[in-house]
């Protein structure tokens, strides 16, 4: 029998961890405190390195896009 589930493609799973990040940020920005800065920055690192598997790929577009918009959130975190 033919398993149809098929994994998240690395695009996915970089612009997942952009999200992930993205959310962290803007908790951040809502409760500036140590501790979830520190998620934010976390997240943030988990989200380059999924973004630099994602450019080794053949098709790099979506991991582009993917390192666009978690460079927006890392300008947005380095403001707090």
């Amino acid at each position: 029998m033919t398993n149809n589930f098929q994994s998240p493609t690395r695009d996915k799973q970089a612009m997942n961890s952009v999200h992930s990040a993205h959310d962290a940020v803007v908790q951040a920005q809502s409760h500036p405190d140590e501790n979830m800065i520190g998620q934010a920055e976390r997240a943030i690192r988990h989200a380059d390195a999924a973004v630099a598997q994602a450019m080794d790929g053949e098709n790099t577009q979506g991991a582009e896009l993917a390192a666009e918009r978690l460079e927006e959130d890392r300008r947005a975190l380095e403001e707090l």
